[in-house]
């Protein structure tokens, strides 16, 4: 039997002992946030860590996290104390790089037409952390930008406005922020059985027959115009219209540049043909329970084998958040499925 550990480090500070700690981990939020949970009675080096004017902890220490498996410890969260809750136990927030830059505002700036990478550049000019772009060319044009500080910007919002306009998803991994398409970067496979180490799951199994889906294209041209058209797919039907259905929809922005409403049109639709099949498949939705081992991050793509239905094995699915917790009642990952890999 394997023996659950944990070990965390809090400003030099080394907690190797049982600790509740759970951890949020999404591509769908800029930060992945963690929780630490301590007695109020917790001492170090004859200092009350949390509560009164000796306390150790205080916001913006760094903050390190593994756990594992007897000797095999993997780090699942490395960043900075967002906030202490005094209560009764002690609650630790915390969050990861982004932290960091939510502290940073940027001085008001506008571009008729800036590059991803110019961009960036002026807006991390002050800041040491290197950028990775995935699925995309740094120099990609994003057409016009402004960024308005009269409501005092930081660079996580700048971001959120990057996301907004052009569909661009933006985390931290391995000390990197990394910006681009979904799904794009290199990711780890790790294999899944339901006879084997998935513990729980809330998954259901959906056929193409049974899947209503509709994804919005907004095109923006350089006079901030918009072209919005929406693919839908239902009774096995795929269509693309101007009318607006209803309905669960996910939203892709797209800028273009030197074109005129009805030539983004066309590129709109062709990219929405395109894009629609990474959306719609028949297989699993939903979330799944296993150990901490595999460590798994969302971007990963999980494949999952059933020995009860063989003709689902081998299907494989990007992963979309993970969800980390240990403590008293052991150790446990839940993965929420992305579209079919």
């Amino acid at each position: 039997m394997k023996l659950l550990r944990s070990e965390i480090t809090i400003d030099n500070y080394i907690m190797d002992y049982s600790v509740e700690c759970s951890i949020e981990s999404s591509w769908g939020e800029f930060t992945d946030k963690c929780v630490i949970t301590l007695p109020t009675s917790l001492y170090i080096k004859n200092k009350k860590t949390i509560i009164g004017a000796d306390n150790v902890f205080q916001r913006g220490n760094i903050v390190t996290v593994k756990a594992g498996y007897d000797t095999n410890l993997t780090t699942v969260f490395d960043g900075y104390i967002s906030a202490i809750k005094p209560n009764n136990p002690v609650i630790i927030e915390c969050e990861d790089l982004m932290w960091l830059l939510k502290q940073k505002n940027i001085a008001s700036k506008s571009w008729e037409n800036v590059t991803l990478s110019e961009l960036m550049g002026y807006v991390l000019a002050d800041v040491d952390i290197e950028v990775e772009y995935v699925g995309i060319e740094k120099t990609t044009s994003i057409g016009a930008f402004i960024i308005d500080n009269n409501s005092v910007v930081n660079i996580v919002q700048v971001l959120e406005e990057i996301k907004s306009q052009l569909s661009l998803i933006s985390y931290i991994r391995d000390g990197k922020l990394v910006i681009g398409l979904l799904n794009s970067a290199t990711s780890v496979n790790h294999d899944f059985g339901f006879q084997f180490n998935i513990i729980d799951n809330s998954l259901e199994y959906r056929r193409i027959d049974d899947v209503v889906y509709t994804l919005k294209g907004v095109a923006t041209l350089d006079d901030n115009t918009k072209v919005t058209r929406y693919a839908r797919y239902k009774n096995s039907e795929f269509t693309i219209t101007d009318a607006d259905p209803t309905g669960n929809q996910f939203t892709h922005n797209i800028y273009y540049h030197n074109k005129t409403q009805a030539e983004a049109k066309i590129l709109l639709d062709a990219e929405l043909t395109r894009r629609f099949p990474l959306l719609i498949y028949e297989g699993y939705y939903g979330s799944f329970t296993t150990f901490l081992e595999p460590k798994c991050n969302h971007g990963d793509t999980v494949t999952l084998y059933d020995k009860k239905y063989k003709e689902r094995n081998g299907q494989s699915y990007y992963i979309n958040k993970v969800d980390t917790s240990f403590g008293n009642s052991g150790g446990r990952q839940v993965i929420t499925l992305g579209s079919r890999a």
